[in-house]
């Protein structure tokens, strides 16, 4: 492929004819998928050797190319067979390698076709065997000229005789039909509200372009509209909601004529070239303020065939409009023109009368027309007045139920509030209530743990006097036998050494009972320490758990104060902001009525001067 210059070339696979297809009944064509893209061609009738002359054009990238033909991904070709219900069915298919495509540098460079036997025939067709003359080649790009632009496509085109005329006003209307009976305002609303697959309308060359844009333009009444530019992902669903308001002249009856026999179309373009067209009939679009909902408007080619691009799903492209027609007011052009025309027809009379008894009764007659009309117009006046009237009492009332709606709302939600921290206060009390209830039970506690102290102390005591009395009656009995030994040990000694003996052991039995004494003081001392500490320790502690609880629960209690507080003063200025609101709309709409019944003032006397 280096023999080709440009860096996007074309396969070009070509189909001259078919034969062995005398079993297809109905109508056959050619579609191909190459990279992805389904082309086809067009359907031809059903014969032995059916000729189909057609070239099916894929544009792809040079390094694109090399890539697939590498991966050795083969062209398919298929022989597609459709009945009168638009119900397809497959023939054969053929499998063409790209590695075997001709590259050909001149396009006048003959080309070699070859004969294709089909595959995967059907088992009551396989008696025959059909094949297909192609030829596949790689050229370089085909220049295509520019195409025109949506003005030049789209150009204003002269109606046809005898239908309902048409004439563009300087102020913007369109008046539809004869100007003399078109004395009512109208806007025809086209709202454009979404589109999908717009995908399948692009050509090879945008496929693989990134930030295009797009835009939607509708040809209606010969004059093209487009819409704002936008730059997305066609395969999803895009969303537009614009709408396109054109303001009319006509009457009813006149409409329904006119709509039942006009059509728009709406194009999908991408700068100046038209990507897909389709036309959209107001059939059904009869009476005012009744929506005409268009959900499946199916873009086609905008090339003379028109053939609609179906996916490999069964998708098409789509557009979804809306359509709707409000009579805006009632025009008295048409009373107006008629009482000049005959206020003319009048001294047109009176000039050509002669004498001053006709010319005295034409004036009259001039009078008394001025004052039918004058009461016409009064009429009309008051009618214009008192609907005026009704309408801005019902806006008033409307406005009015709006804002009582949304106090109430802001009502409901103020007393949801409230409810709220009302229960969070009554939790709040609830839980000091559970705080000094443990407190008191905590001190009942320590009184019972003290009471209990002292009641196992004086048990400890009684225990350890009941021992000591044991011991000494133990030691007493003995001591009867020490004094027997000593007698028999002592009883050659001297007294004066027993005396200075025994006045020692005394001395050192009292140094040890003072010893005894102090140790058990010392001891008693220690454990009346030791048991105060570990009290006094755990009563701290509880105590400095419930100081924390409280000044939480005081905390809360105080935030929730200030909410209440702050929520009763928003409260307060809503209904004064509410009430002040309420003031102002009375006083303007005051100001309106009475400028109105002033220019209703002013517009008499205007009147009688004019006729």
């Amino acid at each position: 492929m280096d023999q080709l210059k440009s860096k996007v070339v074309n396969v070009v696979l070509t189909i001259q004819e078919g034969k062995g297809m005398e079993s297809i009944k109905n109508l056959t064509f050619i579609s191909a998928i190459f990279n992805g893209r389904v082309l086809e061609s067009d359907p031809v009738t059903a014969e032995d050797c059916p000729s189909f002359n057609t070239n099916l054009i894929w544009e792809i990238e040079k390094k694109d190319l090399r890539k697939i033909r590498s991966s050795n991904q083969p062209l398919r070709v298929e022989c597609v067979s459709v009945d009168t219900q638009n119900r397809r069915e497959k023939f054969g298919h053929v499998l063409l390698d790209l590695r075997s495509a001709l590259i050909v540098k001149d396009p006048d460079d003959k080309v070699p076709f070859k004969w294709q036997k089909l595959i995967a025939v059907r088992n009551k067709k396989r008696n025959c065997f059909p094949e297909l003359y192609l030829s596949l080649t790689i050229r370089n790009q085909i220049e295509v000229a520019c195409q025109e632009s949506l003005e030049q496509i789209w150009e204003a085109e002269p109606r046809s005789e005898g239908a309902i005329p048409i004439k563009y006003l300087e102020d913007g209307y369109i008046a539809v039909g004869d100007e003399r009976l078109c004395s009512e305002d109208y806007s025809l609303n086209i709202l454009i509200k979404s589109a999908t697959s717009l995908d399948l309308l692009l050509p090879e060359v945008l496929v693989f372009q990134s930030n295009n844009k797009y835009c939607m333009s509708i040809k209606i009444f010969g004059i093209p509209i487009r819409t704002k530019q936008f730059s997305k992902d066609l395969h999803d669903k895009i969303v537009f909601e614009e709408k396109i308001v054109v303001r009319l002249l006509s009457n009813v009856d006149i409409l329904q004529q006119f709509f039942a026999e006009e059509k728009f179309e709406v194009g999908f373009s991408c700068g100046q070239d038209l990507l897909g067209v389709t036309t959209v009939s107001f059939d059904g679009l009869i009476n005012t303020n009744e929506k005409l909902l268009l959900n499946t408007c199916y873009f086609r080619f905008p090339s003379p065939n028109g053939i609609v691009p179906v996916g490999k799903d069964g998708r098409k492209p789509v557009l979804a409009l809306e359509i709707f027609l409000v009579q805006n007011r009632r025009s008295i052009s048409a009373l107006i023109v008629g009482v000049s025309t005959s206020a003319e027809n009048v001294e047109n009379d009176v000039s050509k009368a002669s004498g001053d008894h006709e010319e005295a009764k034409a004036q009259q007659q001039i009078l008394l027309v001025t004052e039918e009309h004058m009461k016409e117009l009064e009429e009309w006046k008051q009618r214009q007045k008192v609907e005026f009237e009704q309408q801005l009492h019902k806006v008033k009332e409307e406005e009015l139920e709006k804002e009582r709606e949304e106090m109430e709302k802001e009502r409901e939600e103020l007393e949801r509030e409230r409810e709220e921290l009302e229960k969070g206060h009554q939790e709040l009390e609830k839980e000091r209530e559970e705080l000094v209830e443990k407190k008191a039970d905590l001190d009942e506690n320590i009184k019972k743990c003290r009471e209990l102290q002292d009641e196992l102390q004086e048990k400890l005591n009684e225990l350890k006097l009941s021992r000591i009395l044991k011991k000494k009656s133990k030691t007493s009995g003995n001591i009867l036998g020490v004094i027997e030994e000593n007698q028999k040990k002592f009883a050659d000694c001297d007294k004066e050494l027993l005396i200075d003996y025994i006045s020692k052991l005394q001395y050192d039995n009292e140094n040890l009972k003072q010893i005894l004494n102090e140790q058990k003081q010392e001891v008693e001392n220690n454990q009346r320490t030791a048991l105060t500490k570990e009290q006094t320790t755990n009563l701290l502690q509880e105590l400095k758990g419930l100081e924390e609880k409280f000044e939480v629960a005081q905390q809360t209690k105080t935030y929730f104060k200030e909410q209440w507080q702050k929520a009763c003063q928003e409260i307060h200025n809503l209904k004064a902001e509410d009430y002040r609101q309420l003031q102002n709309q009375l006083r303007e709409r005051r100001e309106e009525l009475s400028q109105l019944d002033h220019l209703c003032i002013m517009d008499e006397p205007n009147g009688l001067i004019s006729f």
